[in-house]
């Protein structure tokens, strides 16, 4: 049985995203159905991170203070202002509820719903928090043998574990793309590690450069490594940066 919260103090003022919350709301004589809403539909925190998750319903004339659960779908309890410390639920006016996950855990991913009692009983449509990991910091091995025509290049870029699965590596040498593979696997803590291997089929040229790009959900642009083919045969890693065209 999912246990109704205590109605907190309204807040004095109003953070942004509450900003959109009020263009939902309205007034009216009363009598009319309840409709719940949330925002956003689709929620992202990196692990660590933190959320909000907004809740509202229509504000009527003759409105008594309502009360509002949260739970996530497949628990069979309600979600508690103070849980776990990383939980908080408090109302931001008569017609808004905010819930807020600190530390996100992977675990945490799921669709949540509110539910607001009033009258009659509404649910909301529901957010579906995603939780991910990013695949930085990235590394670059390099083998490097040979020399003059006899030369030879290796090189493989590697993610840090990451989560979801969906990643994608591409190759540039000297800003343009080279096609390669990707290797992934999943590791004892759930997460995904991939790379991609580049062997160099023709000469290598002093001065080139090689920049592996990683692109996944939690980066906002790509996250690149690069190797600059030195004039001795010792290879190194370097930061410089090169877009693929």
């Amino acid at each position: 049985m999912k246990r109704s919260l205590t109605q907190l103090p309204m807040a004095a003022t109003c953070v942004p995203h509450c900003l959109l919350l009020l263009g939902a709301i309205h007034t009216a004589a009363g009598g009319t159905s309840l409709t719940v809403g949330q925002n956003p539909r689709v929620a992202t925190v990196s692990r660590g991170g933190e959320v909000t998750i907004y809740c509202f319903w229509p504000l009527y004339k003759d409105q008594k203070p309502a009360k509002v659960d949260w739970w996530r779908e497949g628990e069979n309890r309600s979600l508690e202002d103070g849980r776990d410390g990383r939980i908080q639920i408090y109302f931001l006016n008569r017609a808004s509820c905010a819930l807020q996950l600190f530390s996100a855990r992977l675990q945490d991913a799921g669709v949540y719903r509110c539910r607001v009692r009033h009258r009659s009983g509404a649910q909301g449509p529901g957010t579906r928090l995603l939780v991910f990991v990013p695949p930085t910091p990235l590394e670059m091995v390099v083998s490097r043998s040979g020399s003059g025509a006899a030369a030879s290049l290796t090189l493989v870029c590697k993610t840090a574990a990451f989560y979801p699965e969906d990643v994608n590596i591409t190759w540039c040498k000297n800003g343009s793309e080279i096609v390669s593979g990707t290797n992934t696997n999943r590791n004892l803590a759930g997460l995904y590690e991939a790379s991609s291997l580049l062997i160099e089929t023709e000469a290598v040229q002093s001065g080139a450069v090689y920049t592996c790009h990683v692109s996944h959900l939690s980066l906002p642009t790509a996250a690149n490594i690069s190797y600059t083919v030195p004039g001795t045969e010792t290879g190194n890693s370097t930061g410089k940066l090169t877009d693929c065209h």
